[in-house]
């Protein structure tokens, strides 16, 4: 680590190694890090697990941008000013932790770093009012009416097309059909975190979430526009049951789209396997009890 002094404190100016899980010292010959310096850890491909230390107040421009294999990122309690697309490329950061966080939601971590990577809302990460639990609540506020805006929003909303050399129609049209599918698969995946979590959730947000991933999956109000594939239930969340309860609560699972749920998810989990044949079972026995009443 190469740190810059100044006269009462010093920055990290950058970083060059090979280390997986760094933690950032709060002195530097005696002077807090109060910065990390613009680009410092710009492309850099090997941390993994990266924690700032409590006196960290500032984070320069292009700080972590393209830092593609971070997953965690730890950042004091207070207020931090950011820069210019600090956040930029890291496709991989999943969770942000609080330092001191008695906010007590174990969503949180992945809340706050969906509000920078997918949301794009690097104000949402305030870790000052997010991990405190006199402000937290507000804090989820904000944040599921951010959620809500994006889920509103045209798929491609926002979409530049990028122009290398010769291209033609055929290019911009893959660039456009990247760029939408990309943004299905984060709104999909939000909604489904969001009630994976379902700490200070309103009632009417929660309708909000249970529609929009009714209407989007396969024969959904909304599927023409953009299908959530069942592949997602075994293949993006790796089998975890949870995902698939959160689609039987939105009132999907019915005997006609029962059969199209048992096709795709043929060689899921045992327990999805027994999930499904419980909805198959009770649909026999409620058609059986009709049957009988007709005799």
């Amino acid at each position: 680590m190469k740190f810059q002094k100044r006269e009462t404190s010093c920055f990290l100016e950058s970083y060059q190694g090979n280390d997986s899980n760094i933690t950032i010292p709060a002195y530097n010959e005696a002077l807090p890090v109060t910065k990390i310096g613009a680009k410092a850890f710009l492309s850099c491909k090997s941390v993994v697990h990266l924690t700032l230390p409590e006196t960290i107040e500032e984070i320069g421009d292009w700080a972590f941008a393209h830092m593609k294999n971070l997953k965690t990122l730890t950042l004091p309690a207070h207020p931090i000013t950011y820069g210019k697309n600090v956040f930029l490329d890291c496709i991989n950061l999943s969770e942000i932790h609080i330092l001191q966080d008695n906010s007590k939601n174990s969503g949180l971590p992945y809340f706050l770093a969906s509000s920078v990577t997918m949301l794009k809302k690097p104000s949402l990460c305030s870790p000052e009012r997010a991990g405190n639990s006199q402000h937290h609540m507000n804090w989820m506020e904000d944040y599921d009416k951010t959620l809500i805006q994006f889920l509103s929003e045209p798929d491609n909303m926002g979409f530049e097309p990028v122009f290398i050399g010769w291209f033609s129609v055929e290019d911009l049209d893959s660039q456009t059909q990247r760029f939408t599918g990309k943004r299905q698969q984060e709104k999909t995946f939000l909604a489904f975190q969001r009630l994976l979590y379902p700490d200070f959730l309103a009632d009417s947000t929660r309708k909000i979430l249970y529609d929009y991933l009714a209407d989007h999956m396969p024969e959904g109000a909304q599927a023409q526009e953009h299908t959530i594939p069942f592949s997602m239930l075994c293949n993006e969340f790796r089998d975890d049951i949870r995902y698939l309860k959160i689609v039987a609560d939105t009132g999907y699972i019915t005997a006609r789209t029962l059969p199209l749920l048992q096709k795709e998810l043929q060689n899921a989990a045992p327990e999805i396997i027994a999930f499904l044949l419980r909805y198959q079972q009770n649909f026999t026995n409620s058609m059986d009890f009709f049957s009988g009443l007709s005799l």
